[in-house]
């Protein structure tokens, strides 16, 4: 198996890549992992966000020159760390940040000049909020986000959040318990 520093290591080394590529990991990697602190890297998923295609076809062409990168599907890559373990990379080209889910979502992690930032792409919101939120484990669903909530939505934020001790946010309610489809209406 795999240490998990050494994961760890080769994750950070990919995101130094994206970084030099114009890209920033957002989403379930920075905040179950980056923001915690955490060296056990129980999550094997990356999302990077790219505002231009040039900028990802150069990471692309660089990352399955320094790693074990292999395409899956359309923009989703495999970084296999060694026999066993695999990260899925999901690559987003956007104008602006893909996110239409959870606040917490937004919080931007990117190497730039020898070190690891934080950023934010929604104006609105600091990233100091951000972490705040991350480590007292709070989010916001986006209104339209929670108008138009199916099973697979309940279910995701039920088996990502709140069975995890989150509470969520939303029309100035507060949800802590699993979530059904009437408990929203």
């Amino acid at each position: 198996m795999i240490n998990p520093e050494n994961k760890l290591a080769e994750i950070k080394n990919l995101i130094q890549l994206s970084s030099s590529c114009r890209g920033k990991v957002f989403g379930e990697f920075v905040r179950d992992v980056i923001v915690p602190k955490s060296s056990s890297v129980s999550c094997n998923q990356i999302s990077i966000w790219f505002t231009s295609e040039n900028d990802c076809k150069d990471f692309v062409f660089k990352a399955k020159i320094s790693f074990n990168f292999l395409q899956i599907e359309k923009r989703v890559y495999a970084l296999y760390c060694n026999a066993t373990h695999t990260i899925f990379v999901k690559l987003f080209v956007s104008k602006y940040l893909p996110v239409n889910d959870f606040d917490v979502n937004c919080l931007t992690y990117y190497y730039y000049d020898g070190d690891f930032f934080f950023g934010r792409e929604i104006l609105t919101i600091k990233p100091e909020l951000l972490i705040e939120s991350i480590k007292n484990k709070n989010f916001l669903m986006f209104h339209n986000y929670g108008k138009n909530l199916d099973d697979n939505r309940i279910k995701k934020i039920n088996s990502e959040y709140l069975e995890k001790g989150w509470k969520m946010r939303y029309n100035g309610s507060i949800f802590s318990e699993r979530l059904t489809s009437e408990s929203i209406i």
